[in-house]
């Protein structure tokens, strides 16, 4: 059994999601705020994403470790390097 969970994006404005699921691709519009929070694989992914898509990333809300979740990911790396 796996145990996930999806990654939440706090926001000031409105956007859109599109994901295309043949190419693994994630489009996203808008113009806000990011606040992030996310502990998963998927979750590193999606904060890959904002960042290079020069979203405003303002904060990030993760764990350290994780037992309950089976494909944790250690955000804190990506958030250092790109001085989230």
């Amino acid at each position: 059994m796996v145990n996930t969970t999806l990654p939440m994006i706090l926001y000031q404005l409105y956007f859109y999601i599109f994901y295309n699921s043949e190419k693994n691709e994630l489009f996203l519009i808008f113009i806000m705020k990011i606040f992030f929070i996310g502990t998963v694989e998927f979750s590193k992914i999606a904060l890959k994403k904002l960042i290079d898509l020069n979203a405003q990333v303002v904060g990030v809300c993760a764990k350290e470790k994780s037992e309950f979740n089976s494909d944790f990911a250690d955000l804190k790396p990506l958030c250092d390097k790109n001085k989230i």
